[in-house]
């Protein structure tokens, strides 16, 4: 369980990023490679687990965010794009997360390295006393391929809410059947039958999520989004053949860009 909740944030600025298409579905359309190579440098999404402290305020954690953009551009540093989530249920595990989107694995490693050496001292006396995290909250997640609304372009500053569904698949399911289950949604979501405002894609752990078989996040750009898939969802072929296919459990997230 601890595990499931460490999927979160930062999905939505993928689908701002034309040039991970091979990732995303981009109005209906289909993406070149449905599963990602671990040896190629494609991209891969860092969530980052944050307690806050007693100095924590709205305006402290503006501040500090700030101070971080300001030190990916300073170094270089290859994140896309970032996000911070907050649950939307009680958890003891994390009050926010940090969502990073790494150009690869091996522009994280470079980052990490040089982190580690010139600024990891002085960005423990930045946040000290408003967040706190221990080293092993980190979780690495490799993108599969969903869908994107022509709608949902979201840029720094905006803020939409997201759902990250842990999911089991049925004993006669398999990796064949999500496939096709994700095209014959894609096709219901190009017919306009959900949400304008609207994304998801699948993500894959770069660790071991006992029970869980795949995990489907879904992006709403907005509440109009969210009541707009509440209401088409219901009842549908596509409800059906999900229902048929896996069951999973659902975590809800408000969350801000804040990296773009």
């Amino acid at each position: 369980m601890i595990y499931k909740l460490s999927l979160l944030a930062l999905v939505l600025s993928l689908f701002g990023c034309e040039k991970n298409q091979i990732y995303a579905i981009d109005n209906g359309q289909q993406s070149e490679a449905q599963q990602p190579v671990e040896d190629q440098e494609s991209p891969i999404i860092e969530y980052l687990w944050q307690l806050t402290g007693p100095d924590f305020t709205e305006q402290r954690l503006t501040e500090i965010t700030a101070t971080l953009n300001k030190l990916i551009d300073a170094e270089g540093y290859e994140i896309i794009t970032a996000n911070i989530l907050r649950p939307q249920f009680e958890t003891d595990n994390f009050d926010l997360i940090w969502v990073l989107l790494w150009s690869s694995e091996a522009a994280r490693d470079r980052a990490l390295a040089h982190w580690n050496k010139h600024q990891a001292r002085n960005w423990r006396q930045e946040v000290a006393g408003v967040l706190n995290a221990e080293p092993s909250a980190s979780f690495l997640y490799d993108l599969l391929w969903g869908y994107k609304s022509s709608e949902l372009n979201l840029v720094a500053g905006d803020t939409f809410f997201s759902t990250f569904n842990f999911c089991t698949m049925a004993e006669t399911q398999g990796h064949k059947e999500l496939q096709g289950f994700k095209s014959q949604y894609n096709e219901w979501l190009s017919q306009g039958l959900n949400a304008t405002e609207y994304g998801y894609l699948t993500l894959k752990a770069r660790f071991d999520l006992e029970g869980v078989d795949f995990v489907w996040l879904d992006i709403f750009g907005d509440t109009a989004a969210r009541q707009a898939k509440t209401k088409n969802w219901p009842g549908s072929k596509a409800q059906q053949l999900w229902d048929n296919m896996t069951s999973c459990e659902n975590f809800e997230f408000s969350s801000t860009k804040i990296r773009s």
